[in-house]
């Protein structure tokens, strides 16, 4: 324990589950939680092949593992040492619960549903398709297919407005480019007071191109 108090000191982050040696790859558990991951072993292998109920409790069950090990990590190979069961499966339970957590609604569906939904960005789009008309009667196949599509419909009304705001942009520069080609021909091919006005018109054109900044010609000529 003299240890994790030197830890602190040092301002690091402890973990109460574990107590860390001087070599940070050393991680001694507490009797508390030795206990705790033997239950969590038992329990896995126990309900490995149940239904989906069961594997998203093995989902639940890892993410307290992971929880466990802290930043000091390692819960992947405690997984492989004390679960039978593949890392990626692993994963996928683990991923799964997290999105029943963040989203309860998702429980009561099949896990290959659950994944296809967890693929949208954000809770109110699963929403919206768990509420859209004949969504029971969907496969996980089509359901899959659909979010897909949603997806990279999504990709490429992104990808076209990105497109438009570039050729915009490119468009105001060609402008501003021509404006300054204007001013120097105008400042190299006359001297006389009135064509100041027309430098004066097109640096004001620039800068409402920018930002506005000066007004127009007509309120400046009376001063």
């Amino acid at each position: 324990m003299a240890n994790s108090k030197k830890d602190s000191a040092k301002g690091g982050k402890t973990n109460p589950d574990v107590v860390i040696g001087m070599n940070d790859s050393h991680i001694t558990f507490t009797k508390e939680s030795q206990r705790e991951l033997s239950k969590i072993s038992t329990e896995v292998n126990k309900i490995l092949t149940q239904d989906d109920k069961g594997k998203i409790a093995i989902g639940n069950h890892l993410i307290r593992v992971k929880v466990i090990h802290g930043s000091h990590g390692k819960w992947e190979t405690w997984v492989e040492e004390n679960c039978e069961l593949p890392l990626r499966t692993a994963r996928r339970y683990m991923r799964i619960a997290e999105g029943i957590a963040n989203m309860p609604s998702l429980a009561g569906l099949e896990l290959t549903k659950i994944e296809s939904l967890l693929k949208l960005a954000s809770d109110d789009e699963r929403k919206k398709f768990i509420s859209k008309d004949g969504f029971d009667k969907l496969s996980s196949r089509e359901l899959d297919k659909l979010v897909c599509e949603h997806n990279d419909a999504l990709k490429d009304a992104t990808s076209t407005s990105t497109t438009k705001v570039s050729l915009k942009l490119h468009g105001r520069a060609k402008r501003l480019s021509d404006s300054t080609t204007k001013i120097v021909s105008i400042l190299a091919e006359n001297n006389e007071a009135n064509d100041l006005d027309d430098v004066y018109d097109v640096l004001r054109r620039i800068c409402q191109e920018i930002s506005g900044i000066l007004p127009p010609l007509n309120e400046n000529k009376g001063e």
